[in-house]
Order: structure tokens, then C-alpha cells, then sequence
């Protein structure tokens, strides 16, 4: 294709778009300019722009160039018309909105240069999860960022506002009954579990006013009542297995309190407990796992001496339990997990561990206290003695 039917292709995509500003073509630079000169004005350069709409072998796949480059960049500003197609309102872990604010950080620190397009709008769902905007393309969605937000001239509640009225009047799933008491809302597209945001979605669960659900995918929420341990333990594989595939969310359990979804166990001895528990796990590894590089980088930034540990998740012959790892004489932040490894290399050979119940390292001499930060760490110093260590069991 000539870069002149190539820029005619560019003038109607972003006639498709909304585009209202003037687009004229400037062959010998060989660019499009978008605007009249006097207004707001951009200026787009047709040969990187070609060489990647080129690079890709399916005709009817190169739009996602253009999308990129014309739409979801922050130089173009859209028509409401434009936003009320692409917009849709995406269910997000707080925690991984937190990593992405701490990368903002600490690359703005090592490259003395602002990096706001990390930063994504967003509002609080709950506790665990937040609400925020994707602008959808033909195979993907993008993150909205706070910059683009200043691009666009809109306000983040305008905006969610179309975002919600796209989805439901997109929205063609049902929730049925896929299992005794279990009830599932599933579809592609990455914006199922998004209509968790609407009551309504509850109007067919014959159990309404003991309701758990569960977000463990984008395309996925599950529904089980309270009291049904089966349906329950059912919710929590679904969960597990949805979770860890591609657009997985967290696996975590949720009921109604005050009118919001809140994190929710039934009681340690019924048969749901353990299932739910392990489904919940994966999220919470991937969550810490993403942050724990990022905060090791922004402690030496700030130049604290902390190590960070890891969230891991460990199955042995009668369990599956989630345990943090503490070298002891080293401060350390822990994740909150069952148990914590405490690791001793005093010996100058191997180094050795023993698995200690978070609950009893107080009793130890261990000093925990809650570090500040979206996520959940605890400082851990102190002194633990290493004949009190021995008493517990000792693992790899």
C-alpha cells in the first residue's frame, strides 16, 4: 500500500472514530494532521505508523495499529460518542493498582522524569477490589489512565457513568444454575465480572439474602448461598481453576455487609472452609509476588534496610497453607500468612528453617508491627532464640 492510500486509510478510521476536526495529508512530509492549526492540533507521522500496520499478516488485524496509535494514545481527544462504544468499567484487585502506583514511583525517582500514564483512575469497590476504566479495542482492552483523563477533558465519574450504561446495554449473559445452588455468570470479552457493580444480576439467586459470590475471572462471578457446604466447596474449584487461567482476578469469597461485597470465610470447621481458603490463595501470591521487586526497589530508594519477603504457598500431606520467610537478625517485611520460615544461617553450613505459626512469633520475642502502604506488611524485628526455633518442625 502507497502512504497515499495508506493516509486515506488513516482519514476514514478516524472518520469511523468521531473524528470532527479537520484531517488533511501532507505527502511530502508524509503526515496527517489532525485540526486546523488554530485549535487543538496534532500531527501523525505516517511512516512508523505504516511500517507497523504493515508488519502485521492479517488484513483485517491491522486495525489494532490504528486503534493503538489513533484512539487509545493520549494525543487523541474522543467524542462521547466515540467513549460511549469503547468505554466499560473493569473490577480490579486495589493491590495491583497499588503496584502499579509504587512502579509510577520508583521509576520517577531512578529517571528523575514524570511517568504518570501508570497511574489508573479508579474508585473503591471494596476492601479488596476497585473499579476502574478500560477503553476497549478489537482484542484488547486499555487501562484508563489519570492522564488521559486530563487528554480527554472528562471527568472520571462522567465517564464511568457511560462506561456502565455500555455494559449493561451490551450485557446478553444470564446467570444460571449450573450446579445444585451454584449459579454462574460467564462471557467472554473480559467485562462479566464487572456487573457484580449492579444488584440487579441478584434478581434470579433464589438465596438473595445469603449470598456469597465470587470475581475469580474477568469473564466469570459465581453465586452460592451461605449454608450450602457443597455448592460452596464447588464455588472454591471453579474458582481455583478460573483464577489461574488467562483473565484471571482473585478467587477470593464475598457476601453482603452494609450493602457491599466484603471478604467472607464461613467458620473454620465446616467442610467450605479449607476449599475456599486454597481458591483465595493463588490471587493473593500473584498480588505480593508483583509487588515485592517494586518494594524492595523503593526501600533502596528511601534507603531503609528492610528485606521483603515472599508470599508462598505450601501443600504438604494433610493441607495447603500460605507462609512467609523471616532470616532471623534481618528486618524484614512479612506478608500476613499462616505460618512464617524462620531461616538461620548462623551456622556457617546449610542454611536451616523451621515453620513457625504467625500467632506464636510474639511469644518468641519476634516484634511485628503493621507497615504503612495499600498492602498488608508487617514489620518483622526483634530476636528470636535459637533453641526456642528447634521445638517447631523444620522444613526446606
Amino acid at each position: 500500500m502507497s502512504f497515499d492510500a495508506f493516509a486515506e486509510e488513516v482519514k476514514r478510521f478516524l472518520a469511523s472514530e468521531g473524528e470532527t476536526r479537520p484531517v488533511a495529508y501532507d505527502a511530502a512530509k508524509a503526515r496527517v494532521t489532525v485540526g486546523d492549526g488554530r485549535g487543538l492540533t496534532h500531527f501523525v507521522s505516517l511512516r512508523s505508523l505504516k511500517a507497523r500496520y504493515d508488519a502485521i499478516e492479517e488484513p483485517k488485524a491491522r486495525v489494532r495499529v490504528l486503534e493503538r496509535d489513533l484512539i487509545a494514545l493520549r494525543w487523541t481527544k474522543p467524542t462521547l460518542q466515540t467513549l460511549a462504544r469503547r468505554l466499560y468499567p473493569r473490577l480490579r484487585p486495589k493491590a495491583a493498582l497499588a503496584s502499579l502506583e509504587l512502579k509510577r514511583k520508583v521509576l520517577e525517582n531512578v529517571s528523575n522524569e514524570p511517568a504518570a500514564d501508570l497511574s489508573v483512575a479508579h474508585r473503591d469497590f471494596n476492601s479488596l477490589f476497585a473499579v476502574q476504566l478500560v477503553f476497549q479495542l478489537s482484542e484488547e482492552a486499555v487501562d484508563v489512565g489519570s492522564d488521559r483523563l486530563q487528554a480527554w477533558g472528562r471527568s472520571f465519574d462522567e465517564l464511568l457513568k457511560l462506561a456502565f450504561e455500555n455494559l449493561l446495554s451490551n450485557a446478553t449473559e444470564e446467570v444460571r444454575e449450573v450446579r445444585p445452588n451454584l449459579w454462574a455468570l460467564t462471557g467472554g470479552g473480559g467485562h462479566v465480572a464487572a456487573r457484580l457493580l449492579f444488584d440487579d444480576v441478584l434478581d434470579p439467586l433464589p438465596f438473595k439474602d445469603e449470598v456469597v459470590a465470587m470475581v475469580p475471572n474477568q469473564n466469570v462471578v459465581l453465586f452460592a448461598p451461605k449454608s450450602d457446604d457443597e455448592a460452596l466447596s464447588r464455588m472454591a474449584q471453579i474458582g481455583l481453576d478460573a483464577s489461574q487461567a488467562p483473565f484471571g482476578l482473585w478467587g477470593v469469597a464475598m457476601a453482603r455487609v452494609g450493602g457491599k461485597w466484603e471478604p467472607w470465610m464461613p467458620d473454620v470447621s465446616r467442610p467450605a472452609y479449607l476449599a475456599l481458603k486454597i481458591a483465595a490463595l493463588p490471587g493473593a501470591v500473584k498480588l505480593y509476588t508483583q509487588h515485592k521487586e517494586l518494594l524492595l526497589a523503593w526501600l533502596e530508594i528511601q534507603r531503609l534496610a528492610y528485606d521483603v519477603s515472599p508470599l508462598l504457598a505450601i501443600q504438604d500431606e494433610s493441607t495447603v497453607f500460605s507462609t512467609a520467610v523471616w532470616q532471623r537478625g534481618i528486618p524484614t517485611l512479612l506478608p500476613p500468612a499462616d505460618r512464617v520460615a524462620v531461616v538461620d544461617t548462623s551456622g556457617g553450613g546449610e542454611p536451616r528453617a523451621w515453620s513457625v505459626p504467625w500467632g506464636e512469633l510474639a511469644s518468641l520475642g519476634a516484634v511485628l508491627e503493621r507497615a504503612e502502604g495499600e498492602l498488608e506488611y508487617w514489620k518483622a524485628t526483634g530476636v528470636v532464640p535459637l533453641d526456642k526455633l528447634q521445638t517447631y518442625p523444620q522444613v526446606q
